[in-house]
């Protein structure tokens, strides 16, 4: 599980490498769900197969997934993944690994820098931290970020 720190160091890592906040935070949003989809896979959670209900293997990657999620033919994952290899600016190389033990995806910056064991690039943070955008109390269209588990709602005056 990865901390609020980690979010900030990646983010601010991306930004000094040239990617744009918002590509950013969405390769963390697509870390995110490619690490639920590992964590599937491994424990045989829906959509994954589990060797008990109707599975449909995927043409593209040869995996078994519930019927229910493919969408356009492709199985869940292979659909998060093109996204991750259309939203990665040029210059940026993603790696996605299917093991939910650590990083399933990083991402290899131009300048080689590198905060993996094996230095292969900089992994991106998923799990409980999803920074958000809200709109901050009184200002309109001024947005702040938050983390999704950092204060409920009311406390934030979001409702």
């Amino acid at each position: 599980m990865y901390n609020q720190k980690d979010r900030d160091d990646f983010l601010i890592r991306m930004l000094q490498e040239g990617m744009t906040r918002a590509t950013a935070m969405r390769m963390m949003c697509y870390a995110t769900t490619l690490h639920r989809l590992a964590d599937a896979q491994c424990n045989g959670d829906y959509p994954a197969d589990n060797g008990e209900r109707s599975v449909k293997t995927c043409a593209v990657c040869g995996m078994c997934w519930s019927p229910a999620s493919f969408r356009s033919g492709m199985c869940p994952d292979c659909r998060t993944t093109a996204l991750v290899h259309a939203a990665i600016p040029a210059g940026f190389t993603a790696i996605i690994n299917g093991d939910p033990r650590g990083a399933v995806l990083k991402i290899v910056v131009p300048s080689g820098y590198t905060n993996d064991w094996g230095a292969v690039g900089v992994c991106v943070p998923s799990s409980r931290y999803i920074a958000r955008t809200v709109p901050q109390r009184g200002t309109g269209t001024a947005l702040r970020e938050c983390s999704i588990l950092q204060e409920p709602h009311h406390k934030r005056g979001i409702l």
